[in-house]
């Protein structure tokens, strides 16, 4: 007679070495996919309060250069922005430009461009008049006093 709580070659039951395994792998598979993902949201970079397409960095005054392609940088604003007005603003052989326009008042841009030339993508951001950071940062906590007590 067979004992059922025995594990037997073909049984329905998984060995404990193989749990090990498949567990290991999965933690293995779970931090990579964590780490990964916290890597590509801290690539991004800001400015005005627009995020702007991995890889972006400044080379300029509100320019940067895209990490992306001409229609990854688009793709990019058009999925994270979706109804935004945008329309064409050159008509030149060579180079392509998009000229996006915000639709919120409490944004720190007015717009901006993106256009490519000789190969290259470049973002302008138009900033809104009285904001002159390019970047966003977080503003310090004031420091609260205590009180004095009357004697």
């Amino acid at each position: 007679m067979r004992n059922v709580d025995t594990v037997h070659l073909g049984s329905y039951k998984t060995r404990p070495s193989q749990l090990r395994g498949r567990s290991a792998v999965a933690a293995l598979v779970a931090a990579a996919v964590v780490g990964w993902a916290g890597r590509a949201r801290a690539s991004n970079t800001v400015a005005f309060g627009l995020p702007l397409p991995s890889g972006s960095t400044e080379v300029g005054e509100n320019r940067y250069r895209s990490g992306s392609n001409y229609e990854d940088t688009i793709k990019f604003f058009t999925t994270n922005y979706k109804g935004l007005p945008r329309k064409p603003i050159a008509n030149q052989p060579g180079i392509r430009a998009v000229h996006f326009d915000s639709m919120e008042a409490a944004s720190g841009w007015e717009g901006f461009n993106v256009y490519e030339k000789g190969g290259e993508t470049r973002i302008f951001i138009l900033p809104r008049a009285g904001n002159a950071e390019p970047t966003e940062e977080k503003p310090e906590k004031k420091k609260r006093h205590k009180k004095e007590k009357d004697p």
